[in-house]
């Protein structure tokens, strides 16, 4: 579970689905362990599956992607420590935006409502498509291509302001979520949608208006972009991890 401490906890815990994240911590102080020569410390990374024959298990080891830090106190001298990799490489993933909306204004088909770029502090090179309907039942698309198919955790990229609507968010026809865009300052936001694979191709990204909050004062969109985030590693769909047990 979330939760943090003065010694140990669990500061970031998102689930169990896959692309969750986690970052847990412990701070030996009161009980420091001592050592003159080297230090060893193993992590144990079982944890649950369900197996494509519907068994399950809840202590098994797990091919998660995994990384460490480790703090310590010691005298000097100490020889030269190896350069670390750069930053991107110690990613467990690395993101792509697929579709960033000011770019696509252009392209992009809507329902009879005004559609412009707007210059906007916080969102992709400072600006953002920005779509002014006055009611609900407003609808915008916006095409996107792939040269090659992609598995990836999709981000949506929007803002939320005090005359933003609620939102139907689409792609290639399938139902994405509904998000209410409203909030008292202008707030660019990200939504995570999950685990997605994308072909090659052409696809498109359709924005309906249903309502908007009690709360907003109008029925206004404002689009970032649609990115993804491809993990370093990806264990393929119904994968049985007892084929990989030690």
């Amino acid at each position: 579970r979330q939760q943090d401490g003065p010694f140990y906890g669990t500061p970031l815990w998102e689930g169990y689905n896959t692309g969750d994240r986690g970052t847990a911590y412990r701070f030996h102080i009161v009980d420091p362990i001592t050592f003159t020569r080297s230090l060893r410390v193993e992590i144990e990374h079982k944890g649950s599956q369900t197996f494509p024959d519907g068994k399950t298990s809840g202590f098994i080891e797990r091919d998660d992607l995994m990384s460490s830090v480790a703090l310590w106190y010691q005298t000097e001298p100490h020889k030269p420590w190896p350069p670390l990799p750069p930053g991107p490489d110690r990613l467990p993933f690395r993101e792509q935006a697929l579709a960033v909306g000011y770019k696509l204004v252009p392209e992009a088909r809507h329902s009879g409502a005004p559609l412009e770029v707007q210059a906007l502090g916080g969102v992709t090179d400072g600006k953002q498509l920005w779509f002014r309907p006055t009611s609900a039942g407003a609808w915008v698309e916006v095409p996107f291509s792939l040269t090659n198919e992609l598995t990836a955790e999709l981000w949506l990229k929007v803002v939320h302001a005090r005359d933003y609507g609620t939102w139907r968010v689409k792609l290639d026809g399938k139902d994405l979520g509904t998000f209410d865009l409203y909030n008292a300052t202008i707030t660019p936001t990200a939504h995570r949608l999950g685990m997605h694979t994308l072909s090659a191709g052409s696809h498109t990204l359709r924005f309906e208006g249903v309502g908007k909050s009690d709360r907003s004062t109008g029925y206004l969109l404002g689009f970032d972009a649609l990115t993804a985030r491809i993990p370093a590693y990806l264990r393929p769909p119904g994968f049985d991890l007892r084929k990989v047990q030690k």
